[in-house]
């Protein structure tokens, strides 16, 4: 199936089902997949908003800030891009802040899309959750956050401190907030201190 998923663009602005629509045609002059992406053989992922973790607001509020008062939604998605139902290269689409117009920024690794996956399984819509994908500058781990369990729960999408490899275990399981925000303020700070020192 080629073009934009029924879900994808109940979600997705009307511009990102254009830039995906054209990509997936072959038409207009956008990034294009790798070359071992076999466009005939993919289909579309579910689409997934991203947020940014605000680095002045977090390193003003402190780790025991509310999740929802240090991020911030960004004109950014990532749609996995699948074969067979499996994840193989994540395409992230998005309007740069000197840029009015939706643009294809590139193609990431598929272990995000298989991440959000099991969260999606795990924490689904049906039971009323909404999970949020959420990066933050200067740290290479993914986090997420499900509002509806609170304000104060926030999870790494890969982990150094639970010796397990089972999904179900690993995100079916909130870390706190607190602890999270921490590290990822102790980082922000770190830099600051770093750029200073130049």
């Amino acid at each position: 199936m080629l073009g934009v998923s029924a879900a994808f663009a109940e979600q997705a602005p009307a511009e990102v089902q254009q830039v995906i629509n054209s990509v997936m045609s072959g038409k207009g002059n956008y990034f294009t997949p790798p070359n071992y992406i076999n466009l005939s053989a993919i289909t579309e992922g579910e689409p997934i908003h991203c947020s940014w973790f605000v680095g002045d607001s977090l390193i003003k509020l402190g780790e025991g800030a509310p999740v929802s008062s240090v991020i911030k939604p960004l004109d950014l998605w990532v749609i996995p891009l699948l074969n067979n139902d499996i994840t193989k290269v994540l395409m992230i689409v998005a309007k740069p802040p000197r840029d009015p117009k939706w643009q294809v920024l590139g193609y990431g690794h598929g272990s995000v899309g298989k991440s959000w996956e099991k969260i999606r399984q795990i924490w689904p819509e049906s039971a009323g959750y909404h999970p949020v994908l959420i990066f933050a500058p200067s740290d290479p781990r993914g986090f997420f956050y499900i509002p509806e369990k609170g304000d104060k729960n926030l999870t790494p999408l890969t982990f150094s401190h639970r010796q397990t490899n089972n999904l179900d275990s690993l995100y079916g399981i909130l870390d706190s907030s607190r602890v999270v925000l921490k590290e990822i303020r102790d980082g922000l700070l770190a830099n600051l201190k770093k750029g200073k020192q130049k």
